[in-house]
């Protein structure tokens, strides 16, 4: 299970401030999760990171740090999804009896990339609906 996920689920809310990794309830987390925290406290930080510019371009966090959704319409949704050292773009769309239908948008090995990726496929998308 993901470390940023764990510790929210148990009631621990983490943040960064100041380039510090802030736990709330911190004297009642468990000891294991703890020692986990301390030994990924960066890979931690950078997630909590790429969760917040997620959050600024709209994006709701389905696993932190890792995976992102947009919901366009109740059959349209758009995701960003590390899987290994490569992010992706895709749009996935549902239909009553057919299978769903993906669509890459963009791939790449960094974060940045795909997020530039994402928020001018967002900007475009809502662009399009003004029209």
């Amino acid at each position: 299970m993901n470390t940023i996920h764990r510790a929210e689920s148990m009631g621990h809310f983490l943040q960064v401030e100041g380039g510090q990794l802030t736990v709330e309830k911190a004297a009642e987390i468990p000891a294991d999760l703890l020692q986990e925290l301390q030994e990924k406290k960066t890979a931690v930080m950078e997630a909590l990171e790429r969760d917040k510019k997620m959050k600024r371009i709209g994006a709701t966090i389905g696993i932190p740090g890792e995976i992102y959704t947009w919901s366009l319409s109740p059959y349209s949704s758009i995701f960003v999804e590390r899987a290994r050292d490569r992010w992706e773009l895709y749009r996935m769309n549902h239909y009553a009896n057919r299978p769903p239908y993906i669509k890459v948008i963009a791939a790449g090995t960094t974060f940045k990339y795909i997020r530039g990726e994402a928020k001018r496929y967002i900007e475009y998308l809502s662009k399009d609906k003004s029209k």
